[in-house]
């Protein structure tokens, strides 16, 4: 098991499963990819567990919201390698956590088909090394914060189906790296 790279756990029930011995992953130390499909973990951020070189974490039709509220650590110290995060069909995600401002390492960012998805922090400038940034499908997502002006890395920022923006900040433009620019409506 030390060799492990790669974990996917998949729910094919028709009810979401709990993980809760989620804090057995530290003893991975060659774990760069996680895949959570239809699986919930409680209170992982107030449980930390450090993931020193996971790469890659994809959450896909599950509720997020009891696992990645209110953090009070410090999620770069647990993830410092972290580079992309995708997040899929989370029903109860009404705004994105702030610790995910924090990892600084992160070079892209997906959070598609969270319906609810009403709000982004002010902090999301933060996150310098971002490359791409996919907001797909994400209906009650209203504005993006004018402090993504900051992300002079971004390539691709993808607001496709965001059926609530219905403005662009005229910050956008300070994007001068910003290849490709999806806004795409069904």
């Amino acid at each position: 098991m030390a060799e492990l790279k790669v974990i996917i756990i998949t729910n094919y029930g028709f009810f979401p499963a709990e993980l809760s011995n989620f804090q057995l992953l530290k003893s991975l130390p060659n774990l760069k990819r996680i895949r959570l499909e239809k699986i919930s973990i409680p209170s992982l951020c107030n449980a930390p567990v450090p993931l020193r070189s996971v790469k890659k974490i994809s959450l896909f039709m599950r509720n997020i919201g009891q696992a990645f509220g209110n953090s009070t650590i410090q999620v770069s110290d647990s993830l410092p390698s972290l580079m992309e995060i995708n997040i899929d069909y989370c029903n109860d995600l009404v705004e994105l956590p702030t610790w995910l401002c924090e990892v600084l390492s992160l070079e892209k960012l997906s959070i598609t088909n969270c319906h609810k998805l009403s709000a982004l922090p002010e902090g999301i400038g933060n996150l310098v090394n971002l490359e791409v940034l996919r907001f797909r499908s994400c209906t009650e997502l209203s504005e993006l914060p004018e402090s993504i002006r900051s992300l002079h890395k971004l390539h691709i920022l993808d607001i496709s189906d965001c059926l609530s923006i219905i403005w662009l900040s005229k910050h956008i433009g300070e994007l001068h790296n910003l290849k490709e620019l999806h806004m795409k409506s069904a």
